[in-house]
């Protein structure tokens, strides 16, 4: 199962949580994951050869390389519109310039309506603190937010109603966070405390309302010398709620869904690139649903610093070490499909798939880098494929192969040297792959349709650990694959994993 950050920052105890299964959006460290629509589509920043900083857009198991005309794609709504910096708007694979005058325009948000929120630097600017002014534009016409008595503003986000939040400066010379609707830009107030900052990210369609304040504490720092902290907050039609830090870590929201689940990170230092906030090192990324904050680092092998947004299906954007990832709710009634409890209970929960269980942490390997989409090749498989949700799979030879695992290449014009082993009937469990078109039975082991059984390894090969299983490793002369035994089987992991 998943399991839940204890009171003492990092420190993890197995409990009753969501589970999620981890989807690779680009290869490579240099990657992350900003937002992601209702339909599950991701967009984001990576470090294109060069290095250059590219937008991308990850939909239907394939990832678009945006270019240099959106560097850096912040935000998409339902009709698959997407803006970020420049300040420009991707309809239809069309890039459009909002016109907004200035020096430089930063696109954070935008709506199903098409209205677009911000910062930009206008004629004549000069800023203080490197922020701009906060703006709102819709049908060709930018409005600029104004601030809370101060000089600068940034728009974070933008709901389906038109309610815009985001941080502005007051009068003393430090950031609150605003609420900004029919004309109007309110403070939303901090924790307490003189000259204390604040910042709103997300604002949902029920007008709830994310991001962090500051506060300070005495109990974190030798000496008792009050040490600031920054905790995720909650506002919530006139009340603020304290998501609370970690035990002197800090904490900050995200976003927030329509149900009220949100995201964020611990601990993670603030890094900006082109004016926006992205994966900055250190940290955890958390769920906070029902009361408590869920470790979503436990799902990819090397953890996850930040998640920036969730859609209403629970569908998360998140990064980490290993670069952007999808992570799509697992239904605990999917464990149905395996015939043998979870053997990782006490490792936090595997994840039941194809009929079998894979350790917890276990993530698909990731997509080359981002191409433009081309159409699919026409196939011959009769049935959808399985894979999607892992990124998508090959059709071949009317079945499907999982992603990750290669076609095998036609057979050559000259006879084989030898003939190819012959399947066999030593396979004690049913065929899992029956509604794929068939599987092959080989070593007491069963293959996905369209991969060739492996040759029986010569007799001086030294036999492979067993463990509790009775026949060989089918999958060791597989490319990429590796087989683990669970429970008297064998399962196919990614090698390297």
């Amino acid at each position: 199962m998943a399991l839940v950050l204890a009171p003492v920052a990092h420190q993890r105890a197995a409990a009753q949580a969501p589970r999620y299964r981890a989807t690779a959006l680009v290869a490579g460290s240099f990657s992350w994951g900003l937002d992601i629509s209702e339909a599950g589509h991701v967009v984001g920043a990576f470090y294109a050869p060069g290095p250059h900083i590219h937008g991308f857009q990850s939909q239907d198991g394939r990832t678009i390389d945006l270019g240099e005309g959106l560097r850096l794609a912040t935000a998409i709504n339902g009709a698959d519109q997407i803006v970020g910096q420049p300040a420009v708007i991707r309809r239809d694979g069309t890039f459009v310039d909002l016109g907004i005058a200035g020096e430089w325009t930063q696109a954070y948000s935008l709506n199903d309506s098409g209205q677009v929120v911000g910062t930009y630097y206008p004629p004549g600017f000069v800023s203080q603190s490197g922020f701009g002014r906060a703006f709102l534009w819709q049908n060709g016409v930018t409005t600029d937010l104004g601030s809370l008595d101060g000089s600068e503003s940034v728009a974070t986000s933008i709901n389906a109603s038109g309610q815009i939040v985001g941080f502005a400066f007051t009068a003393s010379g430090v950031y609150h966070a605003f609420l900004w609707e029919h004309g109007v830009m309110t403070d939303l107030g901090t924790l307490g405390g003189a000259d204390t900052l604040s910042a709103a990210y997300a604002i949902n369609d029920v007008g709830q309302v994310v991001g962090f304040a500051e506060t300070f504490s005495t109990q974190c720092f030798p000496g008792g010398i009050p040490r600031s902290e920054l905790h995720a907050v909650l506002w919530d039609h006139g009340t603020v709620r304290d998501l609370q830090a970690i035990r002197c870590h800090s904490t900050v929201a995200y976003d927030i869904n329509n149900v009220g689940q949100i995201v964020g990170a611990i601990d993670r230092p603030l890094l900006y690139i082109d004016g926006i906030t992205v994966n900055g090192g250190p940290g955890t990324a958390f769920l906070y649903t029902n009361g408590g904050m869920t470790d979503l680092g436990i799902f990819v092998p090397h953890g996850l610093s930040i998640a920036t947004a969730i859609n209403d299906l629970g569908q998360i954007a998140a990064s980490g070490d290993d670069g952007a990832y999808r992570l799509d709710p697992v239904d605990p009634a999917s464990d149905a499909a395996c015939a043998t409890p979870d053997p990782f209970v006490a490792l936090g929960g595997g994840l039941c798939l194809n009929g079998g269980w894979l350790p917890p942490g276990l993530a698909p390997p990731p997509p080359p880098l981002p191409v433009p989409v081309t159409p699919p090749p026409a196939s011959s498989c009769a049935t959808p494929d399985p894979f999607v949700a892992l990124g998508g799979g090959t059709c071949y030879n009317g079945g499907w192969l999982p992603p990750g695992i290669s076609a095998p290449a036609p057979p050559s014009a000259t006879p084989p040297s030898s003939p190819p082993p012959s399947p066999d009937a030593s396979c004690a469990r049913p065929d899992p792959f029956v509604a794929l078109g068939g599987g092959t039975c080989s070593n007491g082991g069963w293959f996905p349709p369209g991969v060739l059984a492996p040759a029986t390894p010569p007799a001086s090969a030294p036999a492979p650990p067993t463990g509790a299983c009775s026949t060989p490793d089918p999958f060791a002369t597989i490319p990429g694959l590796v087989g683990l035994c669970v429970n008297g089987g064998w399962i196919p992991i990614i090698r390297g994993s």
